[in-house]
């Protein structure tokens, strides 16, 4: 119960881009507590899809969020926020869905069933 009140004030500084500390917090909660961090960002984007998704997709394109975006976002299982994600960046074109949905689905597929 504490640590998610913990992350509940947290998340305020988390998506503020001009705080000094916003990068250093999400690398530190992506390294430490990245479950957590995933179900942080889903939380996100069920209050404010369209004002979050572009932030999100902004924050993980942080040198500092590389492991945590391809291991647990992009490359973990199938789920509304790595579909949302990707189907953002296909409409940016800075990925392509079809790509991502096929490798997705080869190596999590029963999942997703």
């Amino acid at each position: 119960a504490l640590r998610a009140e913990l992350l509940n004030i947290l998340a305020t500084q988390l998506f503020d881009e001009l705080s000094t500390y916003a990068t250093l917090l999400q690398a530190t909660l992506a390294q430490r507590s990245p479950k957590e961090f995933r179900d942080l960002l889903r939380s996100a984007l069920r209050i404010d899809y369209a004002g979050n998704l572009p932030k999100i997709s902004n924050m993980l394109q942080k040198d500092e969020l590389s492991d945590f975006r391809e291991a647990v976002v992009m490359k973990g299982e199938l789920s509304e926020l790595n579909t949302q994600l990707a189907m953002y960046g296909e409409a940016k074109g800075t990925m392509n869905l079809n790509t991502w949905f096929r490798e997705t689905l080869a190596v999590h597929g029963d999942a997703a069933a």
